[in-house]
């Protein structure tokens, strides 16, 4: 890291990606580096790292040799990227997206349809998190018939991701559309009139929100059935749509799926945050069981609701706006 920052006022690596290799102990990661003229981006080009100790099969060498030989080789193709640049930096200037966005996503896969690629431009930084910060972009589609539409979407560069249990609950419409693209991923932006249940009861003291329960009820449900855990139901994670608040024809999505998966299978994080209104099952960096995501839903719906309800009906100060008001 010490190394791009440092060579950031260099022209010759404006805009033109490096290799950072990380070595710890016998484990190799490594990672993709971009220095946009403003901030510099750092991203893991694998999943894990690679173990650089022998087994008598042979097969750790042998990855070990494709990666490195795949890791020299575009090594020297920047090489060249950047020569040429240094040469001619009008006729060759690297095209750059916005200071603080990716600048290797350029296209992303549907979901629906494997072989086709829509256009990623990004817009801006949307919410920083300490390890995964999230964008907003565009999205460009074109059809059979030649035309395009373009949408707005999120795209988040989580550590770990259950795509299949967004999936699972988009086809049962309990969550966003969520095209992908290895490593990122592309969700359906949400915009007003969805709010999140944690500011909507915030700004609403005397919704009751009984057909949200039953649906909320009914997700789990849903989650069970498919073989699903979600993990993180928190308030914050509730998407209503406000057009048809306390009627039946209430829609609720669900979203963040970074601890979702199989029970059993899938983990907590080392630490979740504490709150006063959440009892977390499990234990940090534990297993998911079937029944956590029940038991966190009903730790906290009526003690949240309730104490949302008090504060609205207290004297104070001044404002906060809902994205900071978000627990983290």
């Amino acid at each position: 890291m010490s190394r791009v920052v440092s060579r950031k006022g260099a022209r010759l690596w404006m805009q033109v990606a490096q290799f950072l290799l990380v070595i710890h102990g016998e484990i190799l990661m490594i990672y993709g580096a971009f220095w946009d003229g403003e901030t510099c981006t750092v991203e893991s080009l694998m999943r894990g790292g690679l173990l650089m100790l022998t087994d008598y099969t042979g097969e750790r060498q042998a990855e070990l040799a494709h990666t490195l030989a795949a890791l020299h080789k575009a090594h020297m193709k920047i090489l060249h990227i950047a020569q040429r640049s240094r040469e001619e930096p009008d006729k060759n200037k690297i095209a750059c997206g916005p200071g603080r966005t990716p600048q290797a996503y350029r296209t992303c896969t549907l979901y629906e349809a494997p072989d086709a690629q829509a256009t990623l431009t990004f817009l801006h930084l949307w919410e920083s998190e300490k390890s995964q910060p999230i964008w907003l972009a565009k999205m460009t589609t074109t059809s059979d018939t030649g035309s395009s539409s373009t949408t707005e979407v999120i795209v988040k560069l989580p550590r770990t991701y259950g795509a299949d249990v967004h999936h699972y609950l988009h086809r049962h419409d309990y969550a966003p559309k969520l095209p992908e693209v290895p490593f990122i991923y592309v969700m359906e932006y949400l915009q007003p009139p969805w709010n999140t249940l944690f500011s909507l009861v915030r700004t609403n003291s005397t919704l009751f929100l009984r057909h949200e329960q039953k649906i909320m009820t009914a997700i789990i449900h849903c989650l069970r059935k498919g073989g699903f855990v979600h993990g993180n139901l928190r308030s914050n994670n509730i998407m209503i749509h406000c057009d048809a608040l306390e009627g039946e024809d209430v829609q609720i999505k669900v979203v963040d799926f970074d601890w979702s998966g199989e029970p059993g299978v899938t983990i907590y994080p080392g630490s979740r945050t504490d709150t006063y209104s959440i009892s977390w099952p499990g234990v940090d960096g534990g297993k998911i069981r079937a029944d956590h995501d029940d038991a966190l839903f009903l730790s906290w719906w009526d003690s949240e609701l309730q104490a949302a309800r008090r504060s609205t009906q207290q004297p104070h100060g001044g404002g906060q706006s809902s994205s900071s008001a978000n627990p983290a």
